[in-house]
């Protein structure tokens, strides 16, 4: 009882109209009775008058003369572990619902080691403490600042599950209730599903209607954007936007049928009555699993490599009776044959012959001249495959009049062959 009105003293100390009188003294004393002091002098200050629920503070005027200066009223039955809070003007009361209304509330100093707010729960306690040795802002479980750190704010950095246990954090949505969710049992983090065991990262696209849109993925998109290079290390071995390493798998008696670092299923499919033109299960700018300047096969350092490669230009058909596409077939390939097609009306003959200089119609005789019309295997007129070991040139060529207007465009493909290094 005691201990809880010096603590309202206290209070009083710091509110009390009368504190400028108290300040100007050299002492105050606390009585608890019936009565005041039969004797003060000039030393004797203020008396804090306890009795009969109110505190009474009086001054000595003169020698043993005393003055009333105020009271306050204590009202309420206060317990322990309550707090004592003004609830009007002039009176006191226990309550254990504090209300704060101030502008800074400050939990110790800087002298001090830990300052901890504890939260008493029915099954588990949490705690909110600084520590005040490293200077970090902690949430945990349990009621022992350092243990079990949940969060840990420093000056910086932020950190969930300092403690490295087996925590997970989730980040729900609007239809998901695990739309960010990391497992600290399973080491994983999952976008848009329930965390599964064996993956690290692991996306779904969800069961939410969303709106498909062109050129952006449903599940995962990478956006183009320009990166500046602000590294100094030159050349770069390797450059790349996705970079999938290798991954080492060990075990002592499994046997894998198949693996491979990266692996699609199979093409996108459609339900409820929608349809595809063109399903892939990987596509590569355009077409059917197309690769923008070919593919390339094998190991450099080992066997060498095969490439299936192409080249390709557009040749103007505006006079004369041939138009040359110089070198277009690369020096030391194999060629697997040329296409072509007709970019802009040609005008002149009624059709043209696509050769490689020295045989005029190899790969194609009297193809049509309309906007449009394409040339390819079924064109051939002698065996369009072969190597050359020197760059060689592509001729189209009348087969009568000169030619007056147009554009043709011819591809190459071919098999490049690389030796191994040694």
């Amino acid at each position: 009882m005691i201990k809880r009105l010096i603590l309202l003293l206290t209070l009083l100390l710091c509110s009390s109209t009368a504190f400028a009188q108290i300040a100007s003294r050299t002492a105050f004393r606390v009585r608890y009775g019936a009565s005041l002091p039969a004797t003060c002098n000039a030393t004797t200050g203020m008396v804090f008058f306890l009795n009969a629920g109110a505190i009474g503070l009086y001054s000595c005027t003169a020698t043993d003369t005393w003055a009333a200066a105020g009271a306050v009223s204590i009202t309420g039955t206060p317990a322990n572990n309550q707090i004592a809070v003004w609830t009007d003007a002039s009176t006191l009361e226990g309550d254990a619902a504090l209300t704060w209304t101030g502008t800074v509330l400050t939990l110790g100093d800087a002298t001090e080691t830990d300052h901890t707010v504890l939260f008493d729960g029915n099954a588990v306690d949490f705690y909110m403490a600084l520590d005040d040795s490293d200077d970090a802002l902690q949430i945990g479980l349990g009621s022992t600042v350092g243990t079990t750190e949940f969060i840990t704010l420093t000056s910086n950095r932020i950190s969930i599950n300092n403690d490295r246990g087996s925590i997970g954090f989730g980040i729900e949505s609007v239809g998901s209730s695990v739309f960010f969710n990391t497992d600290g049992a399973r080491t994983t983090l999952t976008l848009g599903g329930t965390p599964q065991t064996g993956p690290l990262l692991e996306l779904h696209p969800g069961i939410v209607a969303s709106s498909v849109v062109t050129s952006v993925g449903v599940g995962f998109n990478i956006n183009a954007d320009t990166k500046t290079d602000s590294g100094a290390t030159d050349p770069i071995a390797i450059a790349s936007n996705v970079y999938v390493g290798q991954l080492t798998v060990s075990d002592a008696t499994k046997v894998y049928t198949t693996a491979s670092s990266l692996y699609i299923e199979n093409a996108m499919a459609v339900t409820g009555g929608a349809s595809i033109t063109n399903a892939y299960a990987q596509w590569n700018d355009a077409g059917l699993s197309r690769f923008d300047d070919g593919i390339q096969t094998g190991e450099p350092d080992v066997g060498g490599l095969l490439s299936v490669l192409y080249a390709t230009a557009t040749v103007t058909t505006s006079s004369g009776s041939s138009q040359t596409a110089s070198n277009l077939i690369p020096a030391g390939v194999f060629v697997i044959g040329v296409s072509t097609t007709v970019e802009t009306l040609v005008t002149g003959p009624a059709g043209y012959d696509v050769g490689d200089g020295t045989t005029v119609d190899l790969w194609g005789n009297s193809i049509l001249v309309a906007d449009g019309t394409t040339s390819d295997i079924t064109d051939f007129t002698a065996d369009g495959f072969g190597q050359y070991t020197a760059a060689n040139d592509v001729v189209i060529t009348t087969d009568g009049v000169d030619f007056t207007a147009g554009q043709i465009r011819i591809t190459v493909q071919y098999l490049g062959i690389t030796a191994g290094v040694d």
